[in-house]
């Protein structure tokens, strides 16, 4: 009822966003209603879990997309100027790939220094995306240019590639194209002083202010996320880690770089069990 609640506050004039999430699953596959959904989702998590608990964050950080879910966890968006944001950002990405044959490739088991060295050799036709911990990280590009990379890949030992299956390309120069559009809409929707600290993808440093928010969210959409050293950049400050969304994928990640827990609460189900781990930790702390 309180997710229905929400949803049926924040309906775009566009589409029904209830109807995606709760009905025409198809739309979801689509960059413009996905990465809405994943915002408004992982938005309604925090708030209950906010709501039963009182937890604030010290330091806000997402992943690719999860970054502007951060920055709407640190108030530096209202939610539907968030939602706005991300739609817009959807739309904009599927413009740039619509006439492009490209793709993105998880590559597990390779050191980053090998698969730097292998994309050199195709000339600008795949970039990385994701450094997300030693041993696996994402590339983006051409198709057919990724076939053959993955193949050598494989010469090369690695434990698995996987071509993943998207509408749009990210964090990578194929958006480029996108840029001006993307910062006026930014501009338009953030806000000017955020309440907590943001992880910047590009660069593993804090930011709290618009200016610095657009700079970082501009690079972000044609350098990769440096998610393993934004962990490590951050992992003394806090005493845990919390994923609120609708996978845990950040908490298997974490495992590879942190000894600090992680809580992943991706549904009402697992909600109370998190929290009562989440309370145990903190009463272990404080004795």
């Amino acid at each position: 009822e309180v997710v229905r609640k929400k949803i049926k506050q924040l309906e775009d004039e566009k589409y029904d966003i209830e109807e995606i999430l709760f009905m025409d699953g198809t739309k979801l596959s689509q960059s413009t209603f996905t990465q809405p959904a994943i915002v408004l989702v992982s938005y309604i998590i925090r708030k209950i879990f906010e709501a039963e608990t009182n937890y604030q964050p010290v330091l806000c950080l997402g992943h690719s997309l999860g970054e502007f879910s951060a920055i709407l966890a640190a108030d530096g968006f209202d939610l539907a100027n968030a939602l706005q944001t991300v739609s817009k950002r959807g739309e904009l990405m599927q413009q740039c790939c619509d006439d492009k044959d490209l793709a993105m490739m998880v590559v597990l088991g390779l050191e980053n220094m090998i698969i730097e060295e292998e994309i050199k050799l195709y000339d600008g036709k795949i970039y990385i995306a994701n450094y997300n911990c030693r041993g696996q990280c994402v590339i983006a590009g051409d198709k057919d240019s990724l076939i053959s990379i993955g193949v050598r890949f494989r010469e090369l030992v690695a434990k698995r590639t996987i071509m993943l299956e998207m509408s749009v390309v990210s964090h990578c120069p194929f958006l480029e194209p996108m840029s001006e559009d993307f910062a006026a809409v930014l501009d338009d929707n953030l806000k000017e002083q955020f309440s907590y600290p943001v992880i910047a993808n590009v660069n593993a440093q804090s930011y709290q202010d618009k200016t610095t928010a657009l700079e970082m969210l501009k690079d972000q959409l044609v350098k990769p996320v440096q998610y393993e050293q934004c962990i490590r950049n951050i992992d003394d400050q806090v005493d845990a880690f919390i994923e609120f969304g609708p996978s845990s994928v950040l908490k298997g990640i974490n495992k590879k770089l942190s000894k600090k827990p992680t809580f992943s609460i991706t549904d009402m189900r697992n909600l109370e069990t998190t929290i009562s781990q989440i309370k145990q930790l903190e009463q272990n702390l404080t004795n």
